[in-house]
């Protein structure tokens, strides 16, 4: 294996780290009862802004690990790992007594993902983010 080789998988790991610790951290919390003070937000809202997050993580992961890929296959590979993870996410709730599982709260996922998807559709094509790299050589 190549320097540069090793090089670009170190980075495509450390690029999937966010993504990672998001997953981590919305299973972790699905362990848990609802807070409280979380209880009071819509819950279709904090499904929503957690899979929108993890869709911009997962999107970072994806064209790291694979930097020719083009945009819309990008795009959609994030996703459907975002969508995925929420029907596992969902699934794994339905065992824990003090949570249950709901098409409603996937649905709100998806939505949550389609939305991120949307606003990096449309920041890539307004020319704000660069995938290519620049040559300084």
């Amino acid at each position: 294996m190549t320097a540069q080789v090793k090089r670009h998988n170190m980075m495509a790991i450390a690029a999937s780290l966010p993504m990672i610790a998001q997953m981590a951290a919305i299973f972790f919390f699905g362990l848990r009862p609802m807070p409280e003070e979380v209880v009071r937000h819509p819950d279709w809202l904090l499904h929503g802004i957690c899979y929108a997050v993890l869709t911009g993580f997962a999107w970072i992961a994806v064209t790291a690990r694979y930097p020719g890929i083009a945009r819309r296959k990008a795009l959609a590979l994030a996703f459907m790992i975002s969508t995925v993870y929420g029907v596992f996410d969902e699934w794994h709730q339905r065992f824990l007594p003090h949570r249950d599982a709901s098409m409603m709260d996937i649905a709100a996922d998806a939505i949550g993902a389609l939305i991120a998807v949307a606003l990096l559709f449309l920041i890539l094509n307004s020319g704000l983010i660069s995938r290519e790299k620049k040559i300084n050589e």
